[in-house]
């Protein structure tokens, strides 16, 4: 009896913990693959990433968008740029008014990137890479180049 027990615990605690970790692996809708291509203009391209960030503190002489967005260009310098299209989504609630006018920085308004992609979890931060087929993979709070490039041929694939 104390080994179900044990066993029962043990296969909850897996459970509970995988929720978060783990990526959703399902497909888009076609209402959500045309919702989100209409709000970031993504018609070229095979893949598509949505970085969802916090902006980056700004300095003296350079604001929070400019920061942000010599930040992400030097991440994503040694990716293709003719099949991979890249957004910059602002995910903080707070903030968004600094940023409202940029052509740039994307803001996600009616929550529709955290809601899609990041409806659990609590980070300010994380990446969705899309393909055009609908499939996805998120990787939430920090990441690396390496683990984008990853995701990016496991989509491929």
């Amino acid at each position: 009896m104390k080994k179900y027990i044990l066993i029962l615990i043990i296969a909850l605690g897996l459970k509970s913990t995988a929720q978060n970790s783990i990526p959703r692996f399902v497909k888009l809708t076609t209402t959500e693959k045309k919702s989100i291509a209409q709000k970031l203009d993504w018609h070229d391209g095979t893949i598509l990433i949505i970085n969802f960030i916090m902006p980056l503190k700004s300095s003296a002489t350079s604001t929070i968008e400019e920061t942000t967005v010599a930040y992400w260009n030097d991440f994503y310098k040694n990716f293709d740029s003719e099949k991979i299209k890249i957004k910059l989504v602002y995910s903080d609630c707070t903030g968004r008014k600094q940023i409202k006018n940029s052509k740039i920085i994307n803001i996600d308004e009616d929550e529709i990137i955290r809601s899609t992609f990041f409806p659990r979890d609590k980070t300010c931060s994380g990446v969705a890479i899309l393909n055009k087929k609908g499939d996805f993979k998120i990787k939430s709070g920090k990441y690396t180049q390496e683990n984008v490039s990853e995701l990016i041929s496991q989509l491929e694939n």
